[in-house]
């Protein structure tokens, strides 16, 4: 599965016209959304800074914020449980970046609730399909306000209140300064043609207290997406938690249209749930969840071993200073497994070179017993295959690591026990509908 992750780089997407010198960094006091994660889990932020620049007058506000993770870049982000929770746990990180910042400059801002121009002109040569061309700054309440950017509108036919908005940043803080709020972002609201690969929307629920803190994203493809019916990952930092123990967890959930290969004999769709946790230095472990995946072995054109269908639970243990060559313990296990169809392997007779193994062959090879394939172990359709598969991965499968290391017997090992997993990627528990905010 391929997801583009450009739609995620943090686009120049703040063009307030700004009335203030130069901010220089802890000089105001708004509200912060970030939660200080590990780089374990986000992959550490990139070198290069993302410009961000309200308006051009000679006043505007320029300021350089890495808002952009390592982990969002990554080129295939499932090929592991660990890959994917970094990749999701990054667009999190990501946009509650922006969020701070936008909520930061709110207080430099015009938030008189009228819709302005922005620099950026539809039309000129300078125009950015990527910017908005109009704003609306507004104070919903004493402790609300509400950030509204519009895209792609000519400088004499403007929105208005009932235009909709592809950007929309809504935040409270209460008498106790806990903070909640929601960011909105519509790619089809937006002047450009959105990626195939990449999502149509996203919904970035947040709150903070004294004690935790909670972010909650969700991301919408379009109904003709080919593979992805949506994503959704839910970070909570428990600010209580002592060294040893769970400071952060991401649960995330993947919603599928189809198997990553076409296996013809199966119909079924994988069902794809993450779950991580780090303490406050980053030490932690991830694990992916893969019920009814589907897999198929051919050995050659002529010579096929079946197709397979399968729950597989992928776990990484990882230090603060994760290396992908150095892991602490990479367990991948089958723990459901059955036949369905397609092996026509011959029983003995086979070779290596060229490639045609037997059935014999195999059973040595994978340290199998030795009426494997026969006697109902693996033999018939439905009969289960964990003997086989865990073979199969054990030593990597696909170019992914070999399982390696041992179980480190600490608060992780705890914490993996009785992971939990969310259950829906809609935040209504149905569809999409009232998702986005306009």
């Amino acid at each position: 599965m391929k997801l583009a992750s450009k739609m995620f780089a943090p686009m120049i997407i703040v063009s307030l016209t700004a009335c203030a010198p130069i901010l220089d960094e802890g000089k105001f006091g708004a509200p912060t959304l970030s939660m200080d994660l590990p780089d374990s889990l986000t992959g550490g932020q990139k070198t290069a800074n993302v410009s961000l620049k309200p308006g051009l007058s000679a006043r505007a506000i320029e300021l350089d914020v890495p808002c952009s993770f390592i982990g969002s870049e990554e080129s295939d982000p499932f090929r592991n449980g660990y890959l994917a929770s970094r990749f999701l746990v990054s667009q999190v990180a990501t946009w509650t970046c922006i969020s701070d910042l936008v909520i930061t400059l709110v207080d430099f801002t015009v938030n008189d609730g009228e819709i302005h121009a922005t620099d950026n002109i539809k039309g000129s040569d300078q125009y950015k399909s990527d910017d908005p061309t109009h704003y609306q700054v507004s104070r919903e309440s004493e402790n609300s306000s509400k950030v509204r950017l519009f895209y792609g509108y000519e400088k004499d036919t403007p929105p208005d209140v009932n235009s909709d908005a592809g950007f929309v940043l809504n935040w409270n803080v209460n008498e106790n300064d806990e903070i909640s709020g929601v960011l909105s972002l519509d790619i089809l609201d937006m002047d450009k043609t959105p990626d195939l690969n990449d999502p149509i929307g996203m919904r970035l629920e947040f709150s903070q207290s004294d004690t935790s803190s909670t972010n909650e994203m969700y991301l919408i493809f379009d109904q003709t997406h080919a593979f992805n019916n949506g994503m959704r990952v839910k970070i909570i930092e428990d600010k209580t938690a002592i060294v040893s123990q769970a400071r952060y967890t991401v649960q995330a959930l993947v919603d599928v249209k189809k198997q990553w290969i076409d296996v013809p004999s199966i119909s079924k769709k994988p069902e794809i749930y993450l779950f991580a946790v780090t303490d406050k230095l980053g030490d932690g472990a991830s694990r992916a969840l893969i019920s009814d995946l589907a897999i198929s072995l051919p050995m050659n054109d002529e010579n096929h071993l079946g197709d397979y269908l399968m729950d597989k639970t992928d776990d990484y243990y990882f230090d603060a200073d994760i290396s992908k060559a150095n892991w602490e313990w990479i367990n991948k296990s089958v723990t459901s497994s059955e036949y369905v169809t397609s092996r026509n392997t011959p029983v003995a007779n086979g070779s290596w070179i060229p490639f045609n193994p037997s059935l014999d062959m195999l059973i040595n090879a994978f340290e199998l017993e030795s009426d494997y394939f026969s006697n109902n172990k693996c033999e018939n359709m439905g009969d289960s295959c964990n003997e086989l598969m865990n073979s199969i991965f054990k030593d990597g499968f696909a170019e992914q690591e070999p399982n390696q290391g041992s179980d480190p017997q600490d608060w992780r090992s705890e914490a993996m026990l009785d992971p939990a997993y969310l259950d829906s990627v809609y935040p209504n528990g149905v569809d999409w509908t009232d998702t986005l905010l306009h």
